[in-house]
């Protein structure tokens, strides 16, 4: 038969002859299959009330566990409450109130759970955990018993080193503290389970520690006591200790030592220092004497031992010998250079009075300057500017020092000082003028003694005291240009021509200083 063709070209299968079947089969066939469905279906459905059960009971069951384990770790490590803050002594028996506060919890925690599976899986869970607790807690109570064990032990060994300490000198206490710290320490070995080894280790460091804190008090108190005490116990010691005390006490006894001769030196020193302040203070008495000319032999024996040797027979030698005084120009001058430089010059200035270098009036003028140099802002800046000037201006050569000059410079300096006393409030400009004025009248005076020796030009008109420069340079001039034949130039290059022309501004220099000095002396006695 030919099979037709559809859409697209696709065949198109023919059905086949229906079966033949009975009327009564088809109705029979349903209801054993509907039978067998049902039971079925009522297999799965209990599995499924199971399977819902089951979930119900393992929700239920974690949640529980989920308390149990958020309590439990409160319980012990709550920074407040739990029981690992718990420390030393207050450690001790926790474990019983904590497992007892943890079985409560579980009964509470039981009561919330719906069905008997589900407290017995708890059960089971919280006895494991109870068990876990017990092991930590047992833990934490045995470790902090046994570090409240250990600082009792260490507070009672620290006790008995500063009792025997505090009693050093009583060698008897001492000897009763180290017995009663054995005692203890025998006492903990036995009950903590130490080897003998460890506890010979321990005592030996007790006893070690216990001699160490009194050898140091004794050390303090009595350094060669203490070193004495460390040599006879040195095997007591550890070895560490016992070198550390001998240094201890060889340094502690050496720096006694020391600050004993430190004491004794600067003792010495306040002495001499006061010894020294006696005899100036008597050698200014004796000065004072000598100038009023009440100075006596019965003085000076009265006050043989307060002055200095050197100033006793310096007093005798005044009686004995009459002669004038004098004052060396050069030393004074060096005298008071180093006084303005800020050196202390009062005991070479009183050893030229001794030797006859200083007359009684200068040496105490020194010895003025000094002292108030000597405490601070008694010196005005004005004389310390009037000196520096005076200094400069009459300067002595120390290459080739001139005692005249020297001379000169120190009766600057003498006139500049008493005018200071006159004048304590003079102003800046006051004090000025007259510290160059001093320097004016004695360079005059420089200036007249070496007209004296000064050779006199060669053309002078005139003589050394009245030369008249002018017409002692007009002269000169024409002299060297009828040497010259009138040739000027030649005039001028002629080297004794310079030299005469030389001379004469020497000479017109001395003349104008000594007439500036006499004008200035008759204005002072006009003043007058």
């Amino acid at each position: 038969m030919k099979i037709p063709v559809g859409n697209f070209g696709q065949q198109i299968a023919q059905p086949g002859p229906r079966p033949d079947i009975p009327r009564g089969a088809f109705i029979d066939g349903t209801a054993q299959g509907m039978a067998a469905g049902g039971e079925k279906l009522a297999g799965i459905g209990m599995q499924l009330l199971n399977q819902q059960r089951e979930q119900e009971d393992l929700a239920n069951t974690m949640g529980a566990e989920k308390k149990l384990a958020d309590w439990s770790m409160g319980a012990l490590f709550d920074p407040q409450k739990g029981a690992f803050s718990t420390k030393g002594k207050a450690a001790m028996g926790i474990t019983t109130p904590t497992v007892e506060a943890f079985d409560r919890q579980v009964e509470d925690i039981s009561q919330g759970l719906t069905s008997q599976s589900q407290k017995a899986t708890f059960q089971r869970i919280a006895l494991s955990r109870r068990m876990q607790l017990q092991g930590q807690l047992a833990s934490h109570e045995q470790q902090e018993s046994q570090t409240y064990a250990k600082g009792e032990l260490n507070g009672l060994m620290q006790t008995s080193i500063n009792s025997a300490a505090l009693q050093f000198n009583d060698p008897e206490a001492v000897r009763k503290e180290t017995s009663r710290a054995v005692g203890a320490l025998t006492a903990f070995a036995q009950g903590h389970g130490w080897s003998p080894e460890q506890l010979d280790a321990a005592i030996q460091k007790q006893r070690s520690d216990v001699l160490s804190a009194v050898a140091e008090r004794m050390i303090q108190a009595d350094p060669s006591r203490g070193l004495s005490f460390v040599q006879k116990n040195m095997d007591q010691f550890d070895a560490a200790d016992g070198t550390r005390l001998m240094n201890v006490a060889t340094n502690t006894m050496e720096s006694r030592m020391r600050l004993s001769l430190a004491n004794e030196a600067r003792a010495d020193r306040i002495r001499e220092k006061q010894d020294k302040l006696r005899a100036q203070n008597a050698a200014k008495a004796g000065d004072l004497l000598w100038t009023q000319g009440s100075l006596t032999p019965e003085w000076i024996e009265q006050n043989r031992n307060t002055l200095d040797p050197s100033d006793y027979r310096y007093f005798q030698n005044k009686l004995l010998d009459g002669s004038p005084e004098r004052t060396d120009a050069m030393v004074y001058t060096n005298l008071r250079d180093r006084l303005a430089n800020g050196d202390d010059i009062s005991d070479d200035a009183r050893d030229a009075l001794r030797l006859g270098l200083l007359k009684t009036d200068d040496f105490n003028r020194l010895s003025t300057i000094q002292e108030k140099g000597s405490q601070a802002g008694e010196v005005p800046s004005v004389y310390k500017r009037g000196v520096g000037y005076i200094r400069g201006a009459l300067r002595v050569s120390d290459l080739n020092p001139d005692p005249a000059a020297a001379q000169r410079q120190a009766s600057a300096l003498n006139d500049w000082d008493d005018w200071i006393q006159a004048n304590p409030n003079a102003s800046d400009s006051d004090a000025q003028q007259t510290y160059q004025r001093i320097v004016r009248d004695y360079q005059l005076t420089d200036a007249m003694e070496s007209s004296l020796v000064k050779p006199m030009p060669s053309y002078a008109v005139g003589s050394r005291r009245d030369m008249d420069v002018d017409a002692t340079a007009q002269a000169t001039v024409q002299a060297f240009l009828d040497k010259h034949g009138g040739d000027q130039q030649a005039a001028l290059a002629d080297p004794e021509f310079q030299r005469q022309a030389a001379l004469i501004e020497q000479w017109r220099l001395i003349i104008e200083q000594q007439r500036a000095r006499a004008a200035s002396q008759g204005n002072r006695n006009e003043r007058r």
